[in-house]
């Protein structure tokens, strides 16, 4: 079989050491795998020692800058182009000739919604494998994953209703049944949590198949663990913001060492 891994949106390294232990294993039972990826220079240094082939994802013609902070799934696929009916037809048009020219029989999705969505229009079986966030649990609207900010469900369901007309507009065009609700345009044959319930995104999420982090590679440092506590922390922070200041760094580091502080000495034996 043909199983092409469609990667689409975010960034870093993640999103290609996720898939590339099933890459592995379905190359290893005599299945042609193929990479469509965002970022081709972390594919060349991710999976070139496997010999594995890649070629340039789909670029979203439209990336806005959103009027309010992102809350929910269906806001990220605005700022992706969702909403833009032009944009989100080239996009999927685009998938679907990818499909076509490498004949693909099965459609591993990893945070890819127009990937998806053109497998679903084109009756191409999917696999969504997913580390929870970006394979939200179907509920119209989707869940707020910043509840802090006290938006009402109004505000997402008016989000929702614009990408679903252009969803719909789309299904029109190529003949096929139009989607009731957005979630519904996400549902995959088979879907793979790589996480663990207790940090699930969601916690609205019901029966998700959790099978755990998936690991590709035994790098980086070991950790030698202080003795005299009862706990271990590990924390792994990234900075998001590239910045010559010096005070973002310093407040971030003063706010965990005192988070830290207090910890250790409630846990001391």
């Amino acid at each position: 079989m043909k199983i092409l891994i469609a990667w689409e949106l975010g960034a870093n390294f993640g999103h290609l050491l996720r898939q590339l232990p099933i890459a592995r294993n379905l190359r290893a039972r005599g299945h042609d795998v193929l990479f469509v990826v965002k970022d081709v220079a972390l594919a060349r240094q991710t999976l070139d020692a496997d010999d594995i082939s890649f070629v340039q994802a789909p670029v979203p013609r439209v990336k806005k800058k959103p009027d309010r902070e992102i809350s929910s799934f269906a806001d990220i696929l605005v700022t992706h182009g969702f909403d833009e009916e032009d944009a989100l037809h080239s996009l999927v048009l685009a998938w679907q000739h990818l499909y076509r020219l490498h004949a693909t029989d099965v459609v591993v999705i990893e945070h890819a919604p127009g990937a998806m969505l053109a497998a679903r229009l084109s009756g191409i079986p999917t696999a969504n494998v997913s580390m929870g966030f970006d394979l939200p649990p179907p509920a119209s609207p989707y869940p707020c994953f910043r509840p802090w900010l006290g938006l009402p469900p109004s505000v997402f369901l008016q989000t929702e209703a614009s990408i679903l007309s252009n969803i719909n507009a789309l299904c029109t065009a190529q003949r096929r049944p139009h989607f009731s609700k957005l979630f519904e345009f996400m549902a995959s044959d088979a879907e793979l949590l790589c996480t663990l319930p207790e940090i699930d995104h969601y916690r609205e999420r019901i029966d998700g198949r959790y099978v755990g982090p998936l690991f590709t590679t035994d790098a980086g440092l070991s950790v030698e663990w202080p003795t005299g506590y009862a706990k271990h922390v590990l924390v792994y922070v990234r900075c998001p913001v590239r910045t010559t200041d010096t005070r973002i760094f310093n407040a971030t580091r003063a706010f965990f060492l005192k988070r830290f502080s207090d910890f250790f000495k409630e846990t001391q034996p």
